[in-house]
């Protein structure tokens, strides 16, 4: 039996351009009337996710900056977990380097930011980015001075070279399994996000942890994604499904491909894998042909 179904937000809930479908917020409002659990887990924090909530029904259950962060609908704090000041400035130390395309996110019920380094708005991969979401920006010349702060997360942009190099300097901390780090790449722009959080953090083992303090199995939950920022909450959920548009990572697994984000995937996944009288079938069906072609003939 369903109880919750979890959707990421951008390529998955939102079409290209960034817009909410009114069949995907429909499907959602008959997802809550029909007595099961909405959690929307995004790369977002939630005052970057704010203006799609408003769109959504309610309630809701918002797993924010990439399992750092739990809130409801309201903006009230369920669950967070900060860098340790200590771990915050190797983290910085480590990728000096990059600081000119990094950023510092910071959580609370008074308000939310992000307090960027010396970064170039003006490229094409952020400019659309920083022009939606510029009241929550900040600009520091020296992130160092608030590593102390508490950030919920570290984030990296840019190319995917650089991203790659950010990763393994990363990996070179001494302290490597202090923190946890997720990886959302956008190959056809040549763009990649890094956000660096405390160990134990991510959609999926947040999605899992959130679950137990709800009394929910993880096979209880049916989970829509596209990226690999995505893949540990598709791992660990009952029924995961894979949009049309995802990265290999994601379409490689043996799981069930709804329709893209352009085509109305979420609700149509929702229609199909939750609503339908056949719900439970279909979904075993779908994923038992998923993982055929997966093996081959």
């Amino acid at each position: 039996m369903l109880r919750v179904v979890a959707v990421d937000i951008d390529g998955t809930l939102l079409d290209s351009t960034g817009q909410l479908p009114a069949a995907n917020r429909d499907a959602l409002a008959e997802t809550l009337a029909r007595g099961l659990e909405v959690w929307l887990a995004t790369g977002r924090n939630f005052y970057f996710a704010a203006p799609i909530v408003a769109q959504l029904p309610v309630p809701l259950t918002l797993i924010a900056s990439n399992g750092a962060v739990v809130k409801d609908d309201a903006g009230r704090t369920l669950d967070a977990r900060s860098l340790e000041a200590p771990v915050a400035r190797r983290v910085l130390e480590a990728t000096r380097a990059f600081h000119d395309e990094s950023g510092l996110v910071f959580d609370g019920e008074a308000g939310g930011y992000v307090t960027y380094g010396p970064i170039d708005w003006s490229h094409p991969n952020r400019a659309a980015y920083f022009a939606r979401n510029r009241e929550f920006i900040r600009t520091a010349d020296d992130l160092m001075a608030l590593a102390g702060d508490g950030p919920v997360a570290i984030m990296f942009n840019g190319s995917m070279t650089r991203m790659a190099a950010v990763g393994a300097a990363l990996d070179s901390m001494p302290e490597r399994e202090a923190v946890s780090v997720t990886r959302t790449a956008y190959p056809a722009r040549d763009f990649c996000l890094l956000d660096v959080m405390a160990a134990g953090c991510s959609k999926g083992a947040t999605l899992a942890r959130w679950a137990t303090a709800r009394g929910i199995a993880t096979s209880e939950i049916l989970a829509i994604g596209d990226n690999e920022n995505d893949l540990e909450m598709l791992e660990r959920c009952g029924r995961p499904v894979a949009m049309a548009n995802s990265v290999e990572a994601v379409l490689q697994r043996p799981w069930p491909v709804t329709a893209s984000n352009d085509d109305l995937g979420v609700a149509h996944a929702i229609r199909r894998y939750v609503l339908a009288p056949d719900a439970d079938e279909a979904w075993r069906r779908d994923a038992d042909e998923a993982a055929r072609r997966r093996v081959g003939p």
